[in-house]
């Protein structure tokens, strides 16, 4: 069975983003990560530093794209490092997310919903959205852990 003509491959939405964020943030420092043999597995497709915040947009087709497991730990690492990493498809996407960030000094808990990361959240099957959403909680739990233990130990010096 072939794919319908309207469909297009991860590189276009890539193109598009990139684009976009070149665009409307010319001073930041953006980059493609490149995949190879020699390269770090499950870095986001796009990585962008602006106003000296680190986001990576890891950039799926909206009809169907997946992430792996890797891809998952790695974003997960990103957000609690205070990095902002999610998954993406189109330009509005990466503006919501840009746009909806807080600039602050040191670590700040945000409660976001797992909606958040996914564009494609009501086209998901009930068992699907079950799945991430239990993935989310694991993830924020981790995330609180090492905050409450990284603030511990900042008050202990």
């Amino acid at each position: 069975m072939t794919a319908p003509a309207t469909a297009h491959k991860e590189s276009y939405y890539q193109t598009k983003i990139l684009r976009w964020l070149r665009d409307t943030y010319p001073a930041a420092f953006i980059w493609k990560a490149a995949a190879g043999p020699y390269s770090q597995g499950g870095i986001p497709d796009i990585c962008a530093i602006i106003d000296g915040h680190f986001y990576g947009f890891e950039v799926k087709r909206p009809e169907g794209g997946r992430l792996s497991k890797l891809q998952e730990l790695t974003i997960a690492k990103i957000n609690a490092a205070g990095g902002t990493a999610a998954v993406v498809s189109y330009p509005a996407d990466c503006q919501r997310i840009i746009e909806g960030g807080i600039a602050v000094e040191g670590p700040i808990i945000l409660q976001l919903d797992v909606k958040f990361f996914f564009p494609n959240w009501e086209k998901m099957t009930p068992e699907e959205q079950a799945e991430w959403r239990r993935r989310f909680a694991v993830y924020q739990n981790k995330f609180r852990r090492r905050l409450e233990r990284w603030t511990n130990t900042k008050r202990a010096n």
